[in-house]
């Protein structure tokens, strides 16, 4: 596998395992390659217009979300993964993370890399953003989300 590839990896790995957790809870959907439009806010009224949309691409996509998790048919949850060949993952890339996060109102998010910069502190949490590293080690990673989407932070 090429390096590239990898956070494409992850995120259809993450897809797929997190679909399969959450098969049987019919409270939490789990959605792959969301596209979000500008106008989102004025134009969408539920998740399933947010999906429809998606799907139809109007070409006002201004970013894609790698994993949405919804609770009770509401966006709860992005997930993004991001491995990138020159350079860390950091603050721009959190900074995306929350911007999308207040425009589809989502509680939380998690941002999956390999190379978060270290320069920002030891916390792992920027206002309900979870920063996962070392995602190479896939051992725990559903767990590590169950637990996030679970707690009340």
């Amino acid at each position: 596998m090429k390096k590239e590839n990898s956070g494409l990896f992850l995120e259809l790995w993450l897809y797929h395992s997190l679909k399969t957790k959450f098969q049987e809870t019919e409270l939490i959907g789990i959605h792959h390659g969301v596209s979000v439009s500008k106008d989102y806010q004025s134009q969408v009224d539920s998740v399933d217009d947010l999906l429809r949309d998606s799907e139809i691409n109007t070409g006002s996509t201004i970013t894609e979300v790698d994993v949405l998790i919804t609770k009770n048919n509401e966006p709860y949850c992005i997930i993004e993964c991001k491995c990138k060949d020159k350079g860390n993952v950091g603050m721009p890339d959190v900074l995306k993370l929350k911007g999308t996060m207040s425009l589809l109102g989502v509680e939380k998010g998690i941002l999956f890399t390999k190379n978060f910069r270290q320069d920002l502190g030891d916390s792992q949490v920027f206002e309900n953003i979870y920063v996962i590293q070392d995602v190479l080690i896939m051992e725990n990673i559903l767990d590590q989300v169950f637990d996030i989407i679970s707690s009340n932070n």
